[in-house]
């Protein structure tokens, strides 16, 4: 008996925890039969939902269509909608092929929107990969070369928990029938069976070759995925115990062992490991075999470190340390970054939190308005001027402030101020708010700063 499609949502989402019926959905919407689904489910099963739609204008008026088409699926839902439409060959990067620049165009709105919208900080971002796609997602990865990760599959929550997929549980066959038995209509995308996409040939031509040729079905081949997927989370979890017996991590660099301080039941795994640890610091893989091969003192430059062949230890050292604002992306309700935490006078943590009866706050905490997003957290620069309450509409430099206020010589350039994108300074973190961070009577919502100062 075929399993109904609700019952394998249900399921997949209590085995891997993804969400609760508590917690804000944003759902990456197409107006495909996947996503439509869905958010038919979705909705019919309680969650609070947002669709989020963009439209890459690459269809002209059917582009526009399916735009429509979500807005109207959110209203007749009762969901949330939020849009935005992209010039797809604008964005563009040298060698980026159309799908990439919409996919990385796509998840760099999603994160944007977590970060910028207040009412979506704390949503959940779910997309409708299923059973197929993720066959299909392996096929091209082994096509296009890959290592364990490309093999594995795609995860129910990503590592970073960037996506949720509710529905790698469910076939194509079962989003179908749950379509036609509930009449629910979708908009089809000419590009779905254009062949010049790899992703449609295999779809079309190469797995329906494999199971006719071979017997390879949709099901065997995620049972395959799946045992591939267990070896990469022991892999995992091997590289996690090295990294902690032979990585050490201070500041904003880090050290790792080199082969001759290594324990002779680990050295087996040492070229791996290393390969791994060095490409993710962002060398290439020539310069890993330069790094591993060196037998005398060597320096090379990646992305972010300078890397240093020492006698048994490489040494990774951050370029150059924090010189510009940092952008701060809230949703993250972020420590202040190390690279700033080594020079800063505090340390800072960062979150949006309901309007509390009294403003005052703690020690060390203060209470500003909701501003538009990013903010800026930067040192103090010279000709700086605040407001801070209760002045009667008066400034003051900031020299001036830091020497009525008593703070040493020696910590001012420590201390980092909070400031919107037009510089305005809206606080002074562990200081004072200013007339322009205030919270307003309207405001149901306020960011909260507290600082605690470093040893």
């Amino acid at each position: 008996m075929l399993r109904p499609l609700v019952d394998i949502f249900r399921a997949f989402v209590e085995e891997h925890d993804l969400f609760d019926r508590d917690d804000h959905l944003l759902l990456a919407c197409s107006g495909g039969m996947d996503s439509t689904v869905l958010a038919h489910l979705l909705a019919a099963e309680g969650y609070r939902l947002t669709l989020a739609h963009m439209n890459f204008q690459l269809r002209g008026a059917e582009s526009d269509g399916d735009a429509a088409f979500v807005e109207e699926l959110a209203r007749t839902l009762g969901a949330g909608f939020v849009t935005k439409a992209v010039d797809v060959g604008a964005e563009a990067e040298r060698g980026e092929s159309t799908q990439m620049v919409a996919r990385r165009l796509r998840y760099t709105w999603f994160r944007r929107l977590r970060w910028e919208d207040y009412s979506l900080m704390d949503s959940k971002l779910v997309t409708a990969h299923h059973a197929d796609d993720n066959v299909e997602t392996v096929i091209i990865n082994l096509l296009r070369g890959t290592g364990l990760r490309g093999l594995a599959g795609m995860h129910p929550g990503a590592a970073n928990r960037l996506a949720y997929r509710p529905l790698l549980a469910a076939t194509r066959t079962d989003l179908r029938r749950y379509a036609r038995q509930h009449a629910i209509s979708w908009r089809e995308d000419r590009s779905n069976t254009d062949p010049k996409y790899l992703r449609n040939r295999v779809r079309k031509e190469l797995l329906p070759l494999l199971k006719e040729e071979y017997g390879l079905s949709v099901p065997q081949l995620l049972r395959s995925i799946e045992r591939v997927s267990h070896d990469r989370t022991m892999v995992e979890v091997g590289q996690s115990h090295l990294a902690n017996t032979y990585r050490t991590v201070g500041s904003s660099n880090f050290s790792v062992t080199t082969s001759s301080g290594w324990s002779p039941e680990d050295l087996p795994a040492y070229p791996a490991f290393m390969q791994r640890e060095i490409m993710a610091a962002g060398f290439t893989e020539e310069q890993v075999r330069q790094l591993l091969s060196a037998t005398r003192p060597l320096r090379l430059r990646g992305e972010k470190y300078d890397a240093f062949v020492r006698e048994d230890r490489l040494d990774f050292v951050l370029i150059e340390p924090l010189t510009t604002p940092t952008r701060l992306p809230l949703r993250y309700l972020a420590n202040l970054p190390k690279s700033v935490g080594e020079t800063s006078l505090y340390g800072l943590h960062f979150a949006v939190e309901p309007r509390p009866a009294a403003l005052d706050g703690a020690p060390g905490k203060l209470y500003l308005a909701p501003h538009p997003l990013p903010l800026l957290l930067r040192p103090r620069q010279k000709g700086d001027r605040i407001q801070p309450l209760g002045m009667n509409g008066q400034s003051k430099k900031l020299k001036d402030y830091f020497i009525d206020e008593k703070v040493p010589a020696e910590d001012r350039d420590r201390i980092y101020v909070l400031a919107n994108q037009e510089g305005t300074i809206l606080a002074i973190p562990g200081l004072c708010v200013t007339e322009a961070g205030k919270v307003r009577p309207e405001d149901n919502y306020v960011l909260s700063v507290t600082a605690v100062r470093n040893t």
